[in-house]
């Protein structure tokens, strides 16, 4: 099992298409106490590049541990966040830190749940997240689908906010 917070290198190298950009990889950050989501989301975001960069994967398996790698990487550009984590609402608790204590609206949230009809789309709603959805509806081309949105909204932020 990979340590938590482990940041893998890029997949494949950069092009300097999009020079706004510090890194060479955009950051994504998996938080879920669940290591079979890990290893799906590295499977499925294998090969994945978006203008030229390819993916820093960024592992958590708590909403503290969460909180942690969100100070220590600021610049991440998309959360796949899962709301069941060591409480029933924790990644709700995440989204509160990231968006209120860290006053960070860039990073984009992509809200993830095992437990279809816990949580209505209208309380989370109430939260300030990009997508919401269950586990069960992610298929690869899905959450590939996910990420582009996620990132190009991120790169749009940063680049007219910059």
């Amino acid at each position: 099992m990979p340590q938590s917070g482990e940041v893998n290198a890029p997949l494949f190298s950069s092009t300097p298409e999009y020079n706004k950009a510090k890194s060479t990889a955009w950051k994504v950050m998996v938080v879920d106490d669940d290591e079979s989501v890990h290893a799906t989301s590295n499977m499925v975001f294998r090969h994945f590049t978006f203008i030229g960069k390819g993916l820093k994967m960024i592992r958590g398996y708590s909403a503290k541990e969460a909180c942690q790698l969100l100070e220590q990487n600021p610049d991440t550009a998309t959360l796949l966040l899962d709301i069941v984590l060591e409480s029933d609402d924790a990644g709700l608790k995440v989204i509160k830190y990231v968006r209120e204590h860290m006053n960070n609206h860039c990073t984009q949230i992509i809200l993830r749940t095992g437990q279809a009809g816990q949580f209505s789309e209208e309380e989370v709603r109430n939260h300030e997240v990009n997508a919401y959805s269950t586990k069960s509806e992610l298929t690869a081309d899905r959450l590939n689908a996910l990420l582009i949105t996620s990132l190009r909204a991120f790169r749009d932020i940063r680049t007219y906010h910059s």
